[in-house]
């Protein structure tokens, strides 16, 4: 697979001159930062595949990312050529020759949902995401303004990604994992949105058997982690880890 870059002078974030009320009562002037929201336009074989609103990093790995959890690609080798226009509004990705043209659609039937292999996890590995989920989100810290994800095994991490979208942050996780043949089946998701039933399909979609969140899940994510053994996890600000669900499989001697 070849790529071309042309978007690496793209800001995640600006200063803006803003005004703030102090403890006296008096406003002061300050430089306050401030995502930036880039738009991007995802093509697959030419075909326009979404457009959507994200932080301008990683752009290839959100691409990638993406379209491999919707289940229109299923092998970063499948990929011929990444290509990103020069101001970054487009990933285009084209399939090598070899490869079947998979047709682009919204039929979820033609994407079903199969159950993850269940892996065992300790306490330590999600009390050390959860800690360096407050210290080490650098674009969060200035903005207060983004979703993060970290992609980890046995509570190593082994990347991390910010987005204004908690979906794109987990695509480049994902996106990034496919570039670098990380099995995700051995990995460990950490993100710091809510788990709605899309999140918890997205995750599934990809493989990936253990989903630790900040936020609680919704019903319908909690019935779709129990249908294909999803191991959903909550961690609260005070350390508290909630074990949402656990296939037996994945016991670690709660």
């Amino acid at each position: 697979m070849t790529a071309a870059k042309a978007y690496g002078d793209l800001k995640a974030e600006i200063c803006i001159p803003a005004r703030v009320l102090d403890g006296t009562g008096r406003w002061q002037k300050i430089q306050l930062a401030v995502a930036e929201e880039h738009s991007l336009e995802i093509f697959l074989d030419g075909v326009s595949v979404c457009s959507l609103a994200c932080t301008p990093t990683y752009l290839e790995e959100l691409a990638l990312g993406r379209l491999f959890s919707e289940r229109l690609l299923w092998s970063v080798g499948d990929v011929e050529e990444i290509v990103t226009d020069r101001l970054g509004r487009s990933v285009r990705l084209t399939l090598r020759q070899d490869i079947r043209k998979l047709s682009v659609s919204s039929n979820p039937e033609a994407a079903p949902l199969l159950p993850v292999r269940p892996i065992p996890w300790k306490t330590e590995w999600v009390k050390a995401l959860g800690h360096k989920m407050q210290s080490d989100t650098l674009l969060y810290q200035k903005t207060r303004s983004v979703h993060s994800c970290f992609l980890a095994r046995e509570g190593e991490i082994l990347f991390s990604a910010e987005d204004i979208s908690r979906h794109n942050a987990l695509d480049k996780v994902i996106g990034w994992a496919l570039r670098q043949k990380i099995p995700l089946f051995s990995c460990m998701l950490y993100t710091s949105g809510r788990v709605p039933a899309d999140m918890a399909d997205k995750v599934i979609r990809a493989g990936v058997p253990v989903l630790i969140s900040k936020a609680p899940p919704t019903a319908q994510a909690l019935a779709l982690a129990e249908k294909y053994r999803l191991t959903l996890i909550g961690m609260k600000k005070d350390g508290t880890i909630l074990c949402y669900y656990q296939p037996q499989e994945a016991d670690n001697g709660m």
